[in-house]
């Protein structure tokens, strides 16, 4: 299964999240510097004299062994704080505010909103700025969190495979966002992600009546298809609530 804020088995971001990423990801740098030769960009790799690149690096592989045997309680101290998150954002940020500030979690659900503030939880969240889909989820549980007195820590998808191959989607797919609900002892209590199943449906929906990828309008309408889904997701309470609902669920 490919996710819009997923990747495939070997890691790729899916072929549906490009035209996306064009318009909210940050640029892309490279590693290595490239020169430009009769239209061709050729990268230069500079060798020193007497060095060796090592085939493994002891300070990583260390540190991939280490993270292999954390556990969520650990994890979760690892993460950044919800004002942290916020001041790294650099994309979507705006969008994710406002939906923050606009979402109110419904007064008659005080009852299990009391329930939850006396299990005393923490949630991590993984996730991505440019993510679409966090941009809706992220804010919605930070009300629910703020409401229950629930201790919030994020961790960014790409630099914490190890945690995000545990919660792969279908077993296959890095779909993000992921909440991970745990309790004082670091004891998993629930997980929720990557969407709420009214607008997984929504979306499906909105794939299928897509022309064919190899049609010449197939970006213009997928781009356009994107962009109703993005305004969607920052304007319709009706997707908020969806959202909070299906949260809600993992505690009733």
């Amino acid at each position: 299964m490919l996710d819009s804020c997923g990747t495939s088995e070997s890691g790729e971001t899916p072929q549906a999240l490009k035209a996306l990423r064009r318009l909210t990801a940050r640029p892309a740098e490279s590693k290595h510097p490239g020169v430009e030769r009769n239209g061709l960009v050729q990268k230069v790799l500079i060798q020193k004299a007497f060095y060796l690149v090592p085939t493994s690096n002891p300070v990583y592989d260390k540190q991939k062994k280490e993270e292999q045997n954390m556990t969520l309680k650990e994890w979760f101290e690892k993460g950044m704080t919800t004002q942290q998150y916020l001041d790294y954002m650099k994309v979507n940020k705006e969008n994710t505010e406002t939906i923050l500030h606009k979402f109110e979690i419904p007064k008659e659900d005080e009852q299990i909103l009391s329930s939850l503030s006396n299990q005393n939880l923490s949630v991590i969240i993984l996730t991505e700025d440019w993510c679409g889909d966090a941009m809706i989820n992220v804010p919605i549980l930070l009300k629910l969190a703020e409401a229950t007195n629930m201790h919030v820590r994020f961790l960014l998808r790409d630099e914490n495979l190890e945690l995000m191959d545990q919660y792969l989607t279908n077993g296959t797919s890095r779909a993000i966002p992921i909440f991970i609900f745990i309790d004082e002892n670091g004891i998993e209590k629930a997980v929720w992600g990557p969407r709420a199943p009214e607008i997984q449906k929504m979306v499906e929906e909105a794939r299928a009546e897509l022309p064919d990828k190899e049609a010449e309008e197939f970006p213009e309408k997928q781009k356009a298809m994107y962009q109703r889904l993005m305004s969607y997701y920052v304007e319709s309470p009706e997707a908020w609530t969806y959202v909070y609902n299906s949260i809600k669920k993992k505690f009733q």
